[in-house]
C-alpha cells in the first residue's frame, strides 16, 4: 500500500502524509498516531545539538 501511494504522490506531485492518512488499507492497520509518528522528524533530529557540540565546540550546549 505504502509503495503505490508513495508513487501516487510523486506522480501527482502532491504530499505522501495525506494519501497514506485517507487509505483505508492503512487506517485499518495502523492509528491515526502511528501515521504520525511514522512522519515525525523528532527521531532524526532528537541529537543535533549533542552533535553540533562536539563538532564545533558550542559551548553552553549538550554533550556526551
Amino acid at each position: 500500500a505504502i509503495q503505490r501511494l508513495a508513487m501516487e504522490a510523486n506522480a501527482k506531485r502532491v504530499e505522501l502524509r495525506p494519501l497514506v492518512e485517507n487509505d483505508p488499507t492503512l487506517a485499518a492497520m495502523l492509528t491515526a498516531e502511528e501515521i504520525a509518528r511514522c512522519f515525525s522528524i523528532e527521531p532524526h533530529v532528537a541529537h543535533v545539538e549533542a552533535i553540533f557540540a562536539r563538532v564545533f565546540g558550542v559551548a553552553g550546549r549538550a554533550g556526551p
